[in-house]
């Protein structure tokens, strides 16, 4: 009996691939279509495309957009960018790092137990 097929290959990058790691074109939003098209005109979406070229076209989607309405990327948003191409956090839980810096008075749990106190 032949065993199953469960890699394929990746039309952009040419990479075999488990079938997890491969989308489907008709799932890829048309402004990326026409930019993936630009690089590979005999692609189409009826094809599949791996999930590293998919982050690959939307962050540099992205980085035309802004680069379109500012002219040029801070290093902020080309931060921004690369992360999105490696689907990185971009910061650990903003509400532990910020109460961590608060005085005593300032905590939110402090500072809810006076103003809540004070007008009941």
């Amino acid at each position: 009996m032949p065993k199953a097929k469960t890699d394929e290959v990746c039309p952009i990058c040419g990479r075999r691939l488990p079938r997890a790691e491969l989308v489907s074109g008709e799932a890829v939003r048309p402004s990326l279509v026409e930019l993936i098209k630009k690089d590979h005109p005999d692609w189409d979406p009826s094809q599949t495309i791996c999930s590293d070229d998919l982050n690959r076209y939307r962050a540099l989607y992205v980085e035309r957009l802004i680069a379109s309405d500012l002219g040029e990327l801070t290093e902020l948003e080309a931060n921004v960018v690369r992360s999105l191409t490696y689907q990185e956090l971009l910061s650990k839980d903003v509400n532990e790092e910020f109460e961590g810096k608060l005085t005593f008075g300032a905590s939110s749990s402090s500072s809810s137990r006076f103003s809540w106190g004070g007008l009941v």
